[in-house]
């Protein structure tokens, strides 16, 4: 080897250096966008879990209000049933025991 080759082995080595330090750069770039769209997605998908948490939350809170409105519209059917039957005993008991007339 004389000392003519030996300049041309460093620029070689140099150049391929170069060369993969470059794509290494290249390739952390589209890491990197990678990384920052993943992080985009992450973000865009916790904002829909806590959107459905508030709309399970809130589905919870109307089962509930509807059910207390189904107990309590019960409860008036059964004031009303139990009224009817009083007034059909009445009717009843006024007409001697038979069905009040109908029409």
């Amino acid at each position: 080897m004389t000392n003519a080759d030996q300049p041309e082995d460093i620029n070689a080595r140099l150049n391929r250096l170069e060369q993969r330090v470059g794509e290494t750069w290249e390739r952390a770039t589209i890491n990197t966008e990678t990384i920052a769209g993943m992080q985009q997605i992450l973000q865009g998908l916790l904002t829909m879990t806590l959107a459905q948490q508030q709309t399970t939350a809130n589905l919870a809170q109307s089962t509930a209000s509807l059910e207390r409105s189904v107990g309590q519209l019960t409860e008036t059917v059964r004031t009303h049933d139990r009224q009817i039957q009083q007034i059909l005993q009445y009717l009843r008991d006024r007409n001697g025991g038979s069905s009040p007339p109908t029409g």
